[in-house]
């Protein structure tokens, strides 16, 4: 018993070890390169202004829903499965990367060569801005390419080469970044769009040139067989995971299509892409830390502690809200960033809503970590599918402003996450004793109240004292679940 005890802390120290390691390495990555990037999407905001920049979100939105299809769940098979197998059967991950390559070709060109056959169309009768359709065709592609780079990041993660993609996303965040920059105020809309493309051809390379050496390292050899071996693996994994990302990218398209055609336009979709590059920042520095995650759990399946999915579930989260709050409840001190074109009330409040339920989505993020290394994906193909329908219902019932789509999306995360929570624990995805703590439950309450103390302007120095509370509420729980022992 005591040898066994032993085993368990030895495989957690090692499953903490991985995982910081990791995260350390993605997030200097991300504080590099997309805090650069990201400063870059505010100037880009700033120079193009709401309406522009409004057109820029919904053909970059547009992209991204046809990129899914093509992506078909391959990037995160590849993660999964190499950082399962790398160690013990090489054969096997040659045959899963050669499979993600040549279906994520495929897939690239077939959706590319669709949506150049039908720009006219999806830019007239879906966005009612026909004008749109050579920038559309323009931006065609980076589905291909944006499939392929899927695959490849997966891969690169998967061989735990987090160094590797901190430094490959420094140079592509500042390349990248000065093609945004030098794009938009030399040639504005059309410098944009390109430059977007370039970004993503950029990124393809960098991905090629070091996912060549870690093969030669590993002894991975890519070939044609190795696609049929593993095909089954696409109906089994790729399949429902590719289901589980086509439900979002549509379903967010057609509600932000609906308030461009049908409420006041591109400046109301300029106003929400720009708190969205917000929401861009945190979610990606959560993201740099789930990658780790997700290798280190499918490398130490066999391993599980209270511990290990307290921190899955909602340690990452809770340090998320660290992030989340000051942007929630202070948006007016922030709108200075992105200059005069959006300033007022209506960005204060859609910031607002929009990081409240990115707090919500953030918190379903644990339990889809599960889902992933436990091959529980149907279900989360069906949480997915329930909250796209929430979503879309809920906006038909609100006005069509960046607003009402705020808080449609905000109400779609809610009762996704009351109505899926039971069976995730039926399922044993998740303990019981984890996701309804009193203490977490709490945590949310005061989110909900602390956004509508952010949504009715309240007095700074209210708000500062509540910030202050509810950090050291956080803090003393992550104490209390981390650092105890």
């Amino acid at each position: 018993m005591q040898i066994v005890e032993k085993y368990k802390k030895l495989n957690d120290n090692s499953f903490f070890k991985s995982m910081i390691k990791g995260s350390l390495w993605s997030i200097l990555g991300v504080v590099l390169s997309k805090g650069f990037l990201l400063i870059t999407w505010f100037v880009l905001a700033r120079i193009l202004g709401k309406e522009l920049y409004g057109e820029f979100g919904i053909i970059r939105s547009t992209i991204q829903m046809f990129a899914a299809f093509a992506g078909f769940g391959l990037g995160l098979t590849a993660t999964k499965h190499v950082a399962e197998y790398l160690h013990h059967d090489k054969e096997k991950v040659s045959n899963i990367l050669s499979m993600a390559y040549a279906f994520a070709t495929l897939l690239g060109l077939i959706v590319f060569v669709l949506v150049n056959i039908f720009a006219e169309n999806i830019a007239k009768d879906s966005l009612g801005a026909p004008y749109l359709e050579n920038e559309l065709r323009i931006a065609s592609v980076m589905i291909l390419i944006s499939s392929l780079n899927g695959a490849q990041t997966g891969v690169l993660q998967g061989f735990k080469a987090f160094d590797v993609i901190a430094k490959i996303n420094l140079v592509h965040g500042l390349i990248s970044g000065l093609m945004f920059i030098f794009g938009a105020y030399f040639f504005s809309f059309y410098g944009a769009i390109l430059a977007l493309v370039l970004s993503l051809v950029l990124l393809f390379l960098l991905n090629a040139v070091r996912l060549r050496k870690l093969y030669s390292e590993n002894s991975i050899r890519l070939s044609f067989n190795g696609v049929i071996k593993e095909k089954k693996l696409l109906l089994n994994y790729s399949l429902p995971a590719a289901l589980c990302g086509l439900v979002v990218s549509p379903v967010k398209w057609i509600v932000e299509a609906d308030m461009v055609r049908l409420g006041s336009g591109f400046a109301e979709m300029g106003i929400f892409q720009a708190t969205l590059i917000f929401q861009i920042l945190i979610m990606t520095l959560t993201k740099t830390i789930n990658a780790p995650i997700i290798t280190a759990m499918a490398s130490n399946r066999s391993v599980v502690s209270k511990k290990k999915d307290k921190l899955n579930i909602s340690g990452v989260w809770l340090i998320s809200l660290f992030f989340v709050v000051p942007v929630m409840l202070f948006p007016e001190y922030l709108d200075f960033i992105l200059g005069s074109d959006y300033k007022g009330a209506k960005l204060n409040n859609t910031l607002t809503i929009v990081m409240l339920y990115t707090s919500f989505f953030l918190l379903t993020e644990g339990l889809a970590r599960v889902t992933i290394v436990e091959n529980y994906l149907w279900l989360s193909f069906f949480n997915n599918l329930f909250w796209g329908i929430v979503l879309i219902i809920s906006f038909k019932f609100l006005p069509k402003t960046s607003v009402g789509l705020s808080f449609a999306y905000l109400a779609s995360y809610m009762i996704t996450f009351v109505i899926f929570t039971p069976f995730y624990i039926k399922s044993g995805v998740v303990r019981k004793k984890i996701i309804l703590e009193w203490q977490l439950i709490l945590i949310i309450i005061a989110l909900i109240f602390g956004a509508y103390l952010g949504f009715n302007e309240c007095s700074f120095f209210k708000k500062l004292i509540f910030t202050l509370a509810l950090f050291m509420g956080i803090i003393y729980k992550l104490k209390n679940d981390y650092l105890t022992h």
